[in-house]
């Protein structure tokens, strides 16, 4: 995930490149790594993609996920 460039990319664009490289696996519990994994790299390149639209709880505020970095 580290290798992505997310940086001033909308999150529909980003998501389909970051899924474009794989498929995903059927368990979600995998699923949902991939997409937080994903989620926190966005944030890291985008830091203020979702504060114009006022989401207080959005996971880019989030200390909580893991960095890819």
């Amino acid at each position: 995930v580290s290798q992505f460039d997310f940086i001033a990319k909308d999150i529909a664009t980003a998501l389909r490149e970051f899924l474009s490289l794989f498929r995903l696996p059927s368990e979600a519990e995998m699923i949902d790594r991939f997409i937080t994994l994903f989620a926190s790299r966005y944030c890291q390149d985008n830091p203020d993609a979702f504060s114009a639209v006022g989401m207080r709880g959005c996971s880019c505020r989030r200390k909580d996920l893991p960095s890819s970095r």
